[in-house]
């Protein structure tokens, strides 16, 4: 008679399966918001919205951008660094404060755009940001860059003795 493998999973395992739960549940949630304001902007173009000042376009549609072009890549490496995890261990708090830094880049970057209105586009090439007529204040402008540093959602292996199973993988 065969027996049931009861094996616990290691605390390590179970951890990293956490943070990429709560990374994944962060897109999650922020990917309809992102959705909507895209639909938002594409709404106000048609003219629905005839009364909202064209700044206000123009901040909607630097969150969207920005939004979603980082949503994308921080839910995508931490992606990668679980698939990774089989073959060496991401250091967990290095993980933790990365996906701390990516909420206050969204703090950043919310109020840069809606309290601010700094509506550069996602790409914020100069001199836009720099001339902006009055439109949004200056401290908008400086937000925005220190919204958008990139912040490793995969930390650097704690070893390079693979996790399991064994290198190359079959």
């Amino acid at each position: 008679m065969a027996h049931a493998n009861t094996s616990q999973p290691d605390p390590y395992t179970v951890r990293l399966t956490r943070l990429t739960l709560v990374w994944v549940l962060t897109a999650l949630v922020l990917f309809p918001i992102l959705a909507v304001l895209g639909l938002l902007m594409r709404t106000m173009q048609s003219g629905y919205f005839q009364a909202v000042p064209p700044e206000w376009f123009y901040a909607v549609m630097t969150l969207h951008g920005l939004g979603m072009v980082g949503l994308w890549f921080v839910a995508g490496m931490a992606g990668v660094s679980f698939l990774m995890a089989r073959y060496v261990r991401p250091t967990l708090a290095v993980s933790w404060i990365a996906f701390g830094a990516t909420l206050i880049g969204v703090v950043l970057l919310l109020a840069a755009t809606l309290v601010g209105r700094l509506g550069v586009g996602w790409y914020f090439l100069y001199p836009l940001p720099f001339h902006s007529g009055g439109t949004w204040p200056g401290w908008a402008t400086g937000t925005a860059p220190a919204a958008r540093l990139e912040k490793p959602a995969a930390a650097p292996p704690t070893s390079s003795t693979p996790a399991s199973p064994s290198w190359p993988p079959s």
